[in-house]
């Protein structure tokens, strides 16, 4: 595989390595007849891609405005997909795939459970990215005013998070991404689970 740019354009949006690892990554538990939503999904680069790419994609975050700076760079790019505004947790829909980036981490294990609770009576798949949380290099966030998942919103580890997933969802797949190939100074790692029955 080639090596491409740290910083490259991708429709409107800017393109990074971490970018292209996630995208790597998603594409290999999404088909494209899937509906996939982003949940926590701001303005949603990576969800651009995959809509452009013909993916059925929504992106759902709880504030307005990168929702609809989406709604308008996808747009003004001629891509479809559908927004929503919301709590995830008020959030009613049924989908093939969920996903998410860069929120799990900002929430205390309560919390946690309840989003992977309720991911689970959304959708059969969910496939989530996170940092390492525990690494020295890792800066963790400390904001308690901020949204979790935003700038520098709380964070919180995340070691527990495969044994989570375990309780609700039959097949659980774990990787990691190394910080050389993101270009960041921590690994970043990925948690996809399955549900087979109901």
């Amino acid at each position: 595989m080639g090596m491409w740019p740290i910083r490259r354009r991708y429709g409107p949006y800017a393109w990074s390595r971490t970018s292209q690892a996630f995208y790597d990554t998603l594409i290999q538990f999404v088909g494209r007849e899937d509906r996939v939503l982003e949940f926590g999904s701001s303005t949603g680069h990576i969800s651009f891609r995959l809509a452009r790419e013909g993916y059925r994609v929504s992106l759902l975050d709880i504030r307005a405005e990168p929702i609809n700076e989406a709604r308008q760079l996808f747009a003004q790019a001629g891509v479809h997909a559908q927004f929503f505004v919301e709590d995830f947790l008020q959030h009613n829909g049924s989908y093939d795939v969920l996903w998410n980036s860069g929120l799990i981490q900002c929430l205390l294990a309560e919390q946690r459970q309840q989003v992977l609770r309720y991911a689970a009576t959304l959708s059969r798949r969910l496939l989530l990215f996170y940092p390492d949380t525990d690494s020295s290099k890792k800066v963790c966030g400390a904001d308690n005013s901020k949204i979790p998942g935003v700038g520098d919103a709380v964070e919180y580890s995340v070691a527990d998070l495969p044994e989570l997933f375990c309780r609700y969802y039959d097949n659980v797949y774990w990787g990691r991404l190394p910080a050389e190939k993101l270009a960041v100074p921590f690994d970043m790692f990925w948690l996809q689970g399955d549900k087979t029955n109901g």
